[in-house]
Formats: C-alpha cells, sequence, structure tokens
C-alpha cells in the first residue's frame, strides 16, 4: 500500500525527534525520489500509450510525462509491427533528410526534447504505441501518494541523512546514506530484472528502408 507524504514526513520526524524541520524533510524525500527513480526504472512507473499518427507526419508528441521510452510498435489495424528505438546521429548519419526517403510505414524512432521523429515518414494512418516510464513527479501535498512503494524504506532513510546534513550532524547522515542505499538495493530486487529491448549489431544497418517481412499477430488484443 502507497504510503502518503504525511506519513513519510512523519516517519523521519518520528527518528529525529524533530517538529521543526518539515521543509527540510519534504525536500529530502523529494530528492531522494527523484534520485532513486534516475537509478533504476520502477516497473510502477511503466506507462503504455498510444499516439495516433497520419499520413506525411515526421514527428509525434511523447507523452508529457515520458522520461525515458522502452518500447515502441506500429499497430496497423489488427497487426503490430516493433519499431526500432535508435539515436539522433545513428538515423541522421544515414539518411540526412527523412523527406528525402519515400513514405512507408515508419520503422524507426528517435526522441528529442520531447517529439518523437519516425523514419521514414509516414504513408498512412496508423497508432505508434509506446512503452515508457514516467517522471517521478514531487510529493506536493500532504495526501500525495509515493508513487513507487517499493521505495517507501530508501526514501525516508535518505530524508534522515538529508536532515542530519542539514544540522551538520554528519556521522549520523552518513549511517543513513548508507541504510539508503541498502533499502535501495532490495527495491531493486524486489522491483526485479527490467529488461530493456536491445537490437542486434547485425540488424542494426539494413540495406534499405523496408520493414521486416514477417508480421507479428497483436499481443494487446483484449488489452
Amino acid at each position: 500500500m502507497a504510503r502518503t507524504r504525511a506519513t513519510l514526513l512523519a516517519m523521519v520526524k518520528n527518528r529525529t525527534a524533530r517538529t521543526d524541520k518539515d521543509s527540510v524533510i519534504i525536500e529530502g524525500l523529494d530528492l531522494g525520489l527523484e534520485e532513486f527513480t534516475m537509478r533504476h526504472e520502477f516497473r510502477a512507473l511503466r506507462l503504455e500509450s498510444d499516439l495516433s499518427i497520419v499520413a506525411d507526419d515526421e514527428s509525434v508528441s511523447a507523452p508529457s510525462t515520458m522520461r525515458t521510452i522502452e518500447e515502441a510498435r506500429l499497430i496497423d489495424g489488427t497487426m503490430s509491427y516493433p519499431m526500432r528505438i535508435k539515436s539522433k546521429s545513428w538515423l541522421t548519419s544515414r539518411w540526412a533528410d527523412v523527406s528525402e526517403l519515400s513514405t512507408s510505414k515508419p520503422q524507426y524512432l528517435y526522441e528529442e526534447t520531447g517529439t518523437l521523429y519516425l523514419y521514414p515518414v509516414s504513408d498512412g494512418t496508423y497508432t505508434v504505441r509506446v512503452t515508457t516510464y514516467s517522471n517521478c513527479g514531487t510529493l506536493s501535498a500532504s495526501t500525495t501518494e509515493n508513487p513507487v512503494p517499493l521505495l517507501d524504506s530508501a526514501i525516508v532513510h535518505w530524508a534522515t541523512a538529508y536532515l542530519y546534513n542539514a544540522t551538520e550532524q554528519y556521522e549520523k547522515a552518513a549511517t543513513w546514506e548508507r541504510m539508503a542505499e541498502r533499502a535501495f538495493q532490495v527495491a531493486v530486487q524486489a522491483n526485479g530484472r527490467v529488461v530493456r529491448m536491445e537490437i542486434k549489431a547485425a540488424l542494426d544497418v539494413p540495406e534499405s528502408l523496408t520493414l521486416p517481412s514477417e508480421r507479428y499477430l497483436d499481443p494487446f488484443a483484449g488489452h
């Protein structure tokens, strides 16, 4: 069960016997949450979004909460095709001007400043289904729940260390920092290993921009 900011705050206050440092503790909770979710992709922040594209679209806006993208698929009716997520430099070094390519089903994309750029340009109406990890946000109100419950202990320890550092109790801070790190490792193990999609080098440089001949039945049927 997810704990609220008020509950997490009370846990830190009980451990430190400080009732006059709420703002420092809350800042520590937010920074701890940000730190740990930057270091590992937790399933609680994993989202799936459908993005619509039409003919001649060169790009589509990424989900507003997206921090990283794990997977993308092109949906054409009842068919689903894997898309390859590449860097901008990888794609532009091969095809400097996407507008010079014949339109087709997009099979590559890269992300830049909140936009997903498609290669080649779309030749019709499709859905790009993306699996992403979102930003954790902040614990902005007393009733706001921690979006990653597995990190409750880690961020409480982190905020405790943060408070002790702020009050120049460095030995206590170091002890709680070590406890926060151990709690983070426990959370990572509980979360399970997140497998990222990787494309073998042999498939990275196709001779032409043609989609794989093999088609895949739509894996999301019934969702």
